[in-house]
């Protein structure tokens, strides 16, 4: 788990505005790499591949340089409900690198499904399990369950999670 000497950040999923700047909230996420914003239990209206989304990042910690807006160029969908597990992503690809590289860690596809075996599916928990500097946020709405229809298997499910980083990470291979 983080310790409290460790920064977290907050990273938020909003519609995007008029001028292209952050709209409504629409839910919350973490960086998965410097790329890729991991949104745990995803709301329906991110299941629209025809919405323009931005991330807004901050860090949550003294020196913090001010949030990072960055526009969401991608959009995939994984959900498993299996063996225990039941859980669901949205995995944003951002159009540029985020500066908060200090956010991210290396796991292999079998430490994540140790760590979503023993919180349940909890993505939340899975992550922090794993070291990711991640707070869980107040929740925006209530948890849905639309992608139950579309849910998979665990070994599906952490392939997707893991070779939708950008860039690649070796445990999609592990």
């Amino acid at each position: 788990m983080n310790d409290r000497s460790t920064p977290t950040f907050d990273v938020a999923v909003h519609q995007a505005g008029a001028g292209g700047g952050p709209g409504p909230a629409v839910a919350h996420g973490f960086l998965l790499s410097t790329q890729t914003v991991l949104v745990p239990q995803p709301p329906e209206t991110l299941s629209s591949p025809w919405q323009r989304l931005v991330v807004r990042i901050t860090r949550n910690a003294d020196p913090d340089p001010g949030p990072e807006t960055i526009n969401v160029a991608g959009l995939a969908l994984s959900a498993v409900a299996t063996d225990g597990v039941t859980a669901a992503a949205a995995l944003l690809t951002l159009n540029k690198p985020s500066r908060h590289t200090d956010a991210l860690r290396e796991h292999s596809r079998r430490d994540l499904t140790r760590a979503l075996h023993t919180h349940g599916g909890d993505l939340w928990a899975a992550y922090a399990d794993l070291g990711y500097p991640i707070a869980r946020p107040p929740a925006l709405m209530q948890p849905d369950t639309w992608w139950l229809a579309f849910a998979g298997d665990l070994t599906d499910f952490t392939r997707a999670e893991c070779c939708n980083t950008v860039p690649q990470q070796a445990c999609c291979f592990k």
